[in-house]
């Protein structure tokens, strides 16, 4: 039996329709002290000193195990019934569990699509486009978290809306507040925007953030489930991302996948799609037959 403390503001109950799933902030963190709270108790259980002491005879042997007890408390594995709490209080200043990024010497570009490197076991090819999908989905994730993704404009921007638009505008009112967007009536068909999701330069023209809001517009009515946050903050950092058809500096290319690594899944983009693909040494030894 788990007992998981933590506060309320680290918990998203939005997840499931009908709250059967949950999300939460630093997960990672979670995971990380889950295992160690896991280990440690399976350790002590395992440990020779523990089962020589509950052989000691009478209050010699409670002592040792009470002894034994407060030394192990605090993990998350229940003993005798009795639940004990993970201490979330100090999550902030656990260490994030970040694989290691492999070790890539970066050889160059192909097709101005793809970055050419050489791992420890053969060529990685990188699709840049995807990587850096992947990167500015996290960062908006984490900007929308902590409450950081509006960005204010410092000239408001005038868009013209067609009558449809504006119906479907006053259903997506709430949404777009909720991801950064401050979007009011000037006028007639005319639209003042003060303020956009934090993307970079990407929203910085009326043509763009109207662009935005067509695609948006049509997935139809916004819902209010974080699944659908989601999609949205995907098609964000879609159109924001380096595009195929851009030649990258070698110093971009490092910077790129020094980023990706810094991800929580840097193997694939946001829609599911491979970010990167090894061919191993060995396959490339039978590629040129020599072997």
């Amino acid at each position: 039996v788990i007992s998981l403390q933590a506060e309320p503001s680290m918990v998203d109950v939005n997840v499931h329709p009908t709250k059967r799933e949950i999300r939460l902030l630093h997960e990672p963190e979670i995971a990380a002290a889950l295992t160690a709270a896991a280990a440690a108790a399976l350790e002590s259980h395992a440990r020779p000193g523990r089962r020589a002491e509950s052989m000691m005879p009478g209050p010699a042997a409670e002592k040792a195990m009470e002894a034994e007890e407060a030394r192990t408390s605090q993990t998350v594995v229940a003993e005798s019934g009795n639940q004990s709490t993970l201490p979330l209080a100090s999550a902030d200043e656990l260490p994030m569990p970040l694989p290691r990024p492999p070790r890539l010497r970066i050889l160059g570009q192909i097709k101005k699509l793809y970055i050419v490197a050489e791992g420890e076991d053969g060529l990685v090819l990188i699709d840049q486009h995807a990587a850096a999908e992947r990167i500015r989905f996290e960062m908006l994730q984490e900007s929308y978290r902590s409450r950081k993704i509006r960005q204010d404009l410092v000239a408001p921007l005038s868009i013209e809306l067609s009558a449809s638009e504006r119906v479907v505008l006053a259903t997506w009112q709430e949404t777009l507040q909720d991801i950064g967007f401050d979007i009011s009536p000037f006028g007639g068909n005319t639209y003042t925007v003060r303020a956009v999701p934090a993307t970079g330069r990407y929203l910085e023209s009326a043509d763009s953030v109207h662009d935005l809001l067509r695609e948006l517009f049509l997935s139809g009515k916004a819902s209010p489930s974080s699944s659908d946050r989601d999609d949205i903050l995907k098609l964000l950092a879609c159109r924001g991302s380096i595009k195929s058809g851009k030649e990258l500096s070698p110093s971009e290319s490092k910077k790129l996948l020094d980023d990706l690594f810094l991800c929580r899944n840097p193997k694939t983009c946001p829609h599911g799609r491979p970010v990167m693909v090894s061919i191993e040494e060995s396959r490339l030894e039978r590629l040129f037959s020599r072997r």
